[in-house]
C-alpha cells in the first residue's frame, strides 16, 4: 500500500527568520560572557569570604562591614576571568581593607590596607544605623536624654514617602577616632516646575521640593547612638 508523503517547502519569508533565530544563536554561544555583568547570589558570598580569608590575620574577631562587593574588568592574556573588588571596614582599627578576588579560583590576586581612610557608608551600615538609631524611638520615657525628639521621630517614622540618605561624619566628639553615620530622614515634596537646562539641548528638568524631617547619628563603632534632632 502506498502511502502519500507532503512535502511542505518554507517560503522565503521563514528561511529568513530561520537563517536569522540560527545566526543570534551562534553569537550567542560565540560571545564571551561579560565580565561586568552583576554578581550573581552565588558570587557575592565567594567574593566576600575570600576577602576575610585575605585579611583574616588582620581581621582576627573584630567587627567589621562590608562597604561594597562589584565585578571588576581584569585581562588575563587573551581572557577576561570573572573578577570582583572587594571593601571592607575594620571598626576596631579603623582599617579600609580591599580585596580583588579572581573568582574562578577564589584566590586573592591584589590586597591593600588603608588607615584612616572612610569610605561612603556601605548598604549593611545603612542598616546597622537605622536599627540602632531608631530603637524605641516614640517610645521614650519623659525623663529619658533627648525624649522628646526621639518620640517625634516614631512619628516621622510612621509617614508615607519617607525616605533616608546616610553619609559619614568625622567631625563630632568621637567620630574623628570612631566610624559615625548621620542619617537623614526627608520627604519629597510635589513638582515645583520645570525649567530648560544648557546641555544636553532640548532636555528640561523638574524640581521638587524636599522638606527634612530628622537627623539622626550612630556611632557604629560602639554600637551607640550619639544624637537625635528633629526640624
Amino acid at each position: 500500500m502506498r502511502q502519500a508523503v507532503r512535502t511542505v517547502k518554507p517560503t522565503p519569508r521563514k528561511i529568513r527568520l530561520l537563517g536569522l533565530a540560527a545566526a543570534a544563536a551562534f553569537l550567542a554561544a560565540a560571545s564571551p560572557p561579560n565580565p561586568l555583568a552583576p554578581l550573581s547570589e552565588a558570587e557575592r558570598p565567594r567574593c566576600v569570604d575570600a576577602a576575610r580569608r585575605a585579611f583574616q590575620e588582620v581581621l582576627g574577631q573584630d567587627r567589621f562591614a562590608l562597604i561594597r562587593v562589584v565585578p571588576v574588568h581584569r585581562r588575563s592574556g587573551g581572557a577576561l576571568p570573572r573578577t570582583c573588588q572587594v571593601e571592607l571596614f575594620d571598626y576596631a582599627k579603623s582599617l579600609d581593607l580591599q580585596a580583588t578576588i579572581d573568582l574562578g579560583s577564589g584566590a586573592a590576586i591584589a590586597s591593600r590596607r588603608l588607615q584612616d581612610v572612610r569610605p561612603a557608608a556601605g548598604q549593611s551600615e545603612v542598616v546597622e544605623a537605622r536599627r540602632i538609631g531608631e530603637a524605641g524611638a516614640g517610645k521614650a520615657p519623659a525623663n529619658a536624654p533627648q525624649a522628646a525628639a526621639r518620640n517625634r521621630l516614631g512619628q516621622i517614622l510612621q509617614l508615607q514617602g519617607m525616605e533616608v540618605n546616610a553619609l559619614v561624619r568625622t567631625d563630632l566628639k568621637g567620630c574623628s577616632r570612631h566610624r559615625c553615620l548621620e542619617l537623614n530622614y526627608f520627604q519629597v515634596g510635589p513638582d515645583a516646575g520645570t525649567v530648560a537646562v544648557a546641555e544636553p539641548p532640548g532636555e528640561r528638568v523638574t524640581w521638587r521640593g524636599i522638606q527634612r524631617l530628622a537627623r539622626v547619628v550612630v556611632d557604629l563603632t560602639s554600637g551607640t547612638l550619639v544624637s537625635t534632632e528633629v526640624f
